[in-house]
């Protein structure tokens, strides 16, 4: 059974500011090291077409489903 970790408003907000402060190679490092709960198997194609706001939202869902939630991200 999954353990779902509750996300705060104030995590949320962090998590949320933190990931509009970083640039295009930052988000895909970010991305690359991600440890979620099931595979990302994104292409390197689709991640180099994707805007970059919608690539923030990606890693955004995907933060919120680690095994550390938001601190994993932070």
């Amino acid at each position: 059974m999954l353990s779902i970790h509750a996300v705060t408003d104030d995590e949320l907000d962090k998590l949320i500011t933190r990931l509009a402060a970083m640039d295009r190679r930052e988000l895909k490092a970010l991305l690359d090291s991600l440890k979620t709960r099931f595979p990302l198997d994104f292409t390197d194609d689709f991640l180099a077409e994707i805007p970059t706001d919608k690539l923030r939202h990606v890693i955004l869902a995907a933060c919120l489903h680690t095994d550390g939630a938001v601190t994993s991200c932070a």
